[in-house]
């Protein structure tokens, strides 16, 4: 009784054993493939705009602040976010900083952060004078 589940198992994990090193072969040789034609085939574009990065996430932080009031900041660790002011990938375990107003939120990382703390200064210093 026990001899033929044993024998099943081995023959489950020889063929499991076999799947795996074919898909590793298949993945090597697609990754072979993807090094060899792709430099030429697709090449990297980058720019399209005139603003600077930092000019369009300064500007995306000043309409936010302006239509939704005063945020209040909180910060945190990552689990792996998207940046919403840039758009970069924020790493796990990274700090990324919420700003909350009564009608939305917005999750940045630090480098936007900064900005958002250089737009802030300016706009209450603008306001008192």
């Amino acid at each position: 009784m026990y001899s033929q589940v044993i024998e099943d198992a081995d023959a489950t994990l020889t063929t499991n054993r076999r799947v795996r090193a074919y898909s590793a072969d298949l993945r090597a040789q697609s990754n072979a493939l993807l090094f060899e034609f792709r430099r030429h085939r697709f090449f990297s574009v980058s720019g399209g705009s005139d603003a600077a990065d930092d000019e369009c996430v300064r500007s995306l932080l000043r309409k936010f602040c302006a239509t939704h009031g005063t945020p209040t900041s909180y910060a945190g660790f990552s689990s792996g976010s998207v940046c919403q002011s840039c758009g970069s990938t924020i790493k796990a375990g990274a700090v990324e900083y919420d700003l909350v107003t009564s009608t939305a939120e917005l999750r940045v990382d630090g480098a936007c952060y900064a900005v958002f703390i250089a737009v802030r200064e300016t706009a209450a210093g603008a306001a008192a004078l």
